[in-house]
């Protein structure tokens, strides 16, 4: 069983002892190396989706594992899964926005847990301001490829007793709102990309180079258009300046 980058890199996420759910598990490609490497002592794979969950039941056998039935759930988000149940929860190939919002669906049940792995599709920066609402700390950025895209993976650790948030909000479209200001570069962005491993750097700069490419386009779009543009073209340059520092040495 060969994994991609992408799960390699959600994998190397968890440590020595963990117990783990993996949400969404789909193949349950994380859940089999965790056990066959002797990591986790106990994992549950979940998924909204039966046909999902015969799947990974499928590889777990061909794979050589004998899980209890108690391992294999079908339901939504964090539903399957009791408080402190595990250490880690993992979450991967879902857009930033819907992973916040099953994480914001019980945020007691969320807090119950000791670990986020978390690798969103897009909508990144929202997820990264969510976690920062509710007290979560990111302890660490990895990027990984994954065919022609260049995939995020997010490590965050529970907040302290004490330092829980609870934003308040109401259904999908609050969350929208709620989580707005996370379009803003500096947390689809942040700060710690500047300190990425030489490896990491380079897939950075190849979504730099297409941002920058998309920013070069929009200010020459802008210029030949109608109309008072100078702060949207003000906007990009600011933009601009700050991804430009982010991908410095």
């Amino acid at each position: 069983m060969k994994l991609s980058p992408r799960l390699l890199a959600m994998y190397g996420q968890i440590g020595k002892g963990e117990r783990v759910a993996d949400i969404g598990t789909d193949h349950a490609y994380i859940p089999i190396l965790l056990m066959k490497n002797g990591i986790s002592p106990m994992v549950i794979m979940s998924d909204i989706s039966a046909g999902s969950m015969k799947k990974a039941k499928g590889n777990c056998i061909e794979q050589g594992f004998v899980f209890p039935a108690s391992c294999f759930r079908v339901g939504d988000g964090l539903s399957t899964i009791l408080p402190g149940e595990v250490d880690t929860v993992v979450i991967g190939g879902l857009g930033g926005r819907t992973i916040a919002g099953i994480l914001a669906a019980d945020q007691k049940r969320t807090n119950s847990f000791r670990k986020l792995v978390l690798q969103p599709r897009n909508n990144s920066g929202e997820l990264r301001l969510y976690l920062h609402l509710t007290g979560w700390r990111i302890a660490r950025e990895t990027l990984a490829p994954e065919g022609k895209f260049i995939c995020e993976i997010i490590k965050a650790l529970a907040p302290e007793k004490g330092n829980e948030f609870f934003p308040e909000f109401s259904g999908e479209d609050g969350l929208v709102r709620l989580l707005e200001e996370g379009r803003n570069c500096r947390w689809r962005y942040p700060e710690p990309f500047r300190e990425l491993p030489p490896d990491q750097k380079r897939l950075l700069q190849k979504r730099l180079d297409w941002k920058f490419e998309s920013i070069r386009q929009e200010i020459e779009n802008l210029g030949r258009s109608t109309g008072d543009w100078n702060d949207r073209i003000a906007e990009l340059e600011e933009e601009r300046e700050y991804l430009t520092w982010i991908g410095e040495n």
